[in-house]
């Protein structure tokens, strides 16, 4: 029998024990002794950037579902097994992956290792996405296409209306020139008549 609250609280301690060493027995690092992929402590990393950014609607929406799903919410999911899933993404699949899709990645993982969803639901689902997200940038393509359309018929029916008037004050030019070529000619013909008229007049007689 147990003497007294000691031994209650070693049999505690050892019951905590076996099941710390039951749950970090399915973790990758425990499976692969040495240093992961994922091991990034003491490694030169590169800069940090300290400048502030917003996170993006989709990167709020992750962290939101893990924490529905997590301890404080509806508890499908725990600490450790996340750390698992992250862990056996492989080498490729982690370091392609930011931060908040490591995260949606992890959960994915889960939610069908237990069943919630279906890997096959997934997928439709996902290829519906893809669908939409084409639909999505067709008409974008499309929308701006007929914008730079719109535009360039804009700016030829803008060098259309400056042809029409470089050529009407051609025209005008070309009026005023014939204006004046038929005013040179007819001075031209009066003057030559005149001399015409004082050629053949008879000479004056003296008195």
């Amino acid at each position: 029998m147990p003497c007294g609250c000691n031994c209650a609280r070693v049999t505690a301690r050892r019951y905590k024990v076996m099941l710390m060493k039951s749950d970090n027995s399915r973790l990758t690092s425990a499976k692969e002794p040495g240093r992961g992929y994922h091991d990034l402590g003491g490694l030169d990393a590169g800069p940090i950037d300290t400048d502030v950014t917003q996170a993006k609607p989709w990167e709020k929406l992750a962290v939101v579902v893990g924490n529905a799903l997590g301890a404080k919410g509806a508890k499908v999911v725990r600490t450790d097994e996340v750390r698992r899933t992250r862990e056996e993404m492989g080498a490729d699949l982690y370091n392609r992956l930011g931060y908040f899709e490591k995260g949606i990645e992890s959960l994915r993982r889960l939610l069908v290792e237990k069943g919630v969803i279906d890997e096959q639901e997934l997928e439709r689902d996902r290829m519906s996405a893809d669908h939409y997200r084409a639909l999505v940038d067709l008409e974008t393509r499309k929308r701006d296409a007929l914008a730079e359309l719109r535009s360039q018929l804009s700016h030829m029916v803008a060098e259309n209306r400056l042809l029409a008037a470089r050529a009407e004050e051609h025209e005008r030019e070309c009026e005023r020139m014939r204006a004046e070529h038929h005013s040179a000619d007819a001075n031209v013909s009066v003057r030559s008549h005149f001399q015409q008229v004082f050629e053949e007049r008879p000479p004056l007689v003296g008195k």
